[in-house]
């Protein structure tokens, strides 16, 4: 009997270990981003908003209760709520020739889905928070766009500027970086959020990080 025992606990030692080593393997692929560390570091602890390992907002949190957690599941799992659009979103292409031919002197934007916006201002081309992968996560499953981008990622014109607002996976987007970078795109980042585009081989001449 104290044979089994000690056969079962060293079978489930020798799982988890496997899921610790498989976990750390995982998590240290380029989709996830890179690690924040020396002079970057030191800006992080010095800027008046980090606190006790992380940034916090100028504005206090909303007060939070755990009724709401318990409406959140409760809503989710029995009411009727339409979380897949019932129907096809049409989506009006746009012309990669009309952008390619021309910078609009005034304004000129549109919308490619969630937070990602093309914008030209003054025939200057920026981008804010481009995603265009099928999926908001690092690998192809996960949550995934209800419709394709209006214009694809390889026929858009060199983007001057890219504005990223954070770095959740449906605000910035490895496939779309790496993308734009071989352009020479300049990328305007919050502070930290460097470290990602860095691991990504994004040069650091292409990288303005600036404050939280």
């Amino acid at each position: 009997m104290k044979f089994k025992s000690k056969k079962l606990w060293g079978t489930v030692l020798l799982v988890l270990i496997i899921l610790v080593i498989s976990a750390f393997f995982i998590l240290s692929l380029p989709p996830f981003g890179g690690k924040i560390s020396g002079e970057r570091l030191e800006r992080v602890k010095a800027n008046p908003q980090y606190e006790e390992g992380g940034f916090v907002n100028v504005e206090p949190q909303s007060p939070f209760s755990l009724s709401e957690v318990g409406s959140f599941f409760t809503e989710s799992l029995f009411y009727d709520e339409i979380r897949i659009p019932p129907t096809k979103i049409p989506v009006v292409p746009v012309s990669a020739a009309s952008l390619n031919l021309f910078a609009t002197p005034t304004l000129r934007a549109f919308w490619i889905g969630h937070a990602s916006v093309y914008v030209e201002i003054d025939g200057i081309r920026m981008m804010i928070d481009p995603v265009f992968s099928d999926y908001a996560f690092p690998f192809d499953f996960g949550p995934k766009r209800f419709h394709p981008p209006p214009i694809e990622l390889q026929d858009l014109p060199k983007i001057d500027a890219v504005v990223i607002s954070h770095d959740h996976y449906d605000h910035l987007d490895m496939k779309t970086i790496t993308h734009l970078s071989k352009q020479g795109t300049q990328f305007f980042v919050p502070l930290g959020v460097g470290a990602h585009l860095e691991r990504w081989k994004v040069s650091k001449n292409q990288i303005q990080e600036l404050e939280w």
